[in-house]
This record gives C-alpha cells, structure tokens and sequence, in this order.
C-alpha cells in the first residue's frame, strides 16, 4: 500500500529525517525496547538512511529506496527477526513517542500512527506463543512484500 501522495508533502524531508532520528534514540534509552535494539547494529547510520528513503516512497515521495538498495520487501527484510505482537507493540510504543515529539499536527500524528501500526502489523512473523506466523498489511496485497 502507498499512502496518499500528499503524506510526503505534509510530513516533509525534514520531519521525517527527526521522526526516524528521534525513534531510534527512544529505542536506545527504552528499557522495554532493549532487547530489539540489540538486533541493531551499533553504527546506525545506513539503517536510518534506509528508513528515511523507504519512508520518503512509501508517504508518496521520491521512490530512491529501490534504486539505493533493491526492492524495499520489508517483511521480507525483518524475517530474521522473531516479531511477534510484544516486539511489533514495543517498536509502535518508540515511534508513537517519536512523532509526538517530532509531528506537531496532531491529525498527521493519527493518520501516521495507523499507517505505521499497519506497517508494523506486517512486520509481524510470529504469534502470541512464539511460533511461526504469516502477517497481513490488510491492504488486499503486500506492503513491500
């Protein structure tokens, strides 16, 4: 699913580049989120390029994810990593306190809340036990695959 085309627009380049900023500095200082910031590497200077230019498409944007680094098939990308509702919930925790802290308009707030928890819904790659799991975008097809 793309959303709207004016997503990039109202967001802007700026504002996205302090919202993938800022979420992964609440996921470092998170105690909650400790455990999936390990699964980080410890420069994270191209996974926050990548985030910003996945974002920059997928609001409706320049589509320069593709181009950099191949299609984006971000479940797909996710998979070595066991994502269930705790983890998808600890991720949506940091990038609700993120765009509060970087997205003064609140209505972009919700709007971009519900696309992201989308988002990290499909991410998903386990169940509530821990076992193996498909995930849905619920947009009819596949969020990047």
């Amino acid at each position: 699913c793309t959303v709207a085309k004016n997503l990039y627009e109202w967001m802007g380049e700026e504002r996205i580049e302090a919202f993938v900023d800022r979420l992964y500095d609440v996921m470092s200082t998170d105690p909650e989120a400790e455990y999936v910031w390990k699964w980080h590497p410890a420069n994270m200077d191209e996974v926050k390029a990548r985030l910003r230019s996945f974002m920059a498409g997928w609001l409706g944007g320049p589509m320069t994810y593709p181009e950099l680094y191949g299609p984006p098939m971000m479940r797909r990308r996710h998979l070595p990593f066991p994502i269930g509702p705790k983890e998808r919930d600890i991720w949506m925790k940091c990038a609700r306190t993120a765009l509060k802290e970087t997205v003064a308009d609140e209505r972009l707030q919700e709007v971009l809340d519900h696309a992201l928890s989308t988002m990290a819904d499909h991410m998903r790659n386990r169940d509530e036990n821990g076992q193996p799991a498909s995930g849905s975008c619920g947009c009819g097809g596949s969020c990047g695959g």
